[in-house]
């Protein structure tokens, strides 16, 4: 079994301002499920507590040099 934090899966969500005097951002946390097995899928939600629209969310699997963009 593998625990999710030593999930072999990073997630990075990429958040891209357009207003330069936007305010920061602030997101929920990720939580996964306790135990996760090779294989298995999971849904996880990504929700902004604070800031300012509009926002562009990215979804990133995996991880590289250039923060994931392969």
């Amino acid at each position: 079994m593998l625990l999710a934090s030593q999930t072999t899966i990073i997630i990075w969500a990429v958040l891209h301002f357009i207003w330069a005097d936007a305010s920061l951002l602030k997101i929920s946390p990720f939580h996964f499920p306790g135990e996760l097995d090779v294989g298995m899928r999971v849904s996880v939600q990504c929700a902004v507590l604070t800031g300012d629209p509009p926002f562009e969310f990215f979804l990133v699997q995996g991880w590289t040099e250039d923060f994931g963009r392969s």
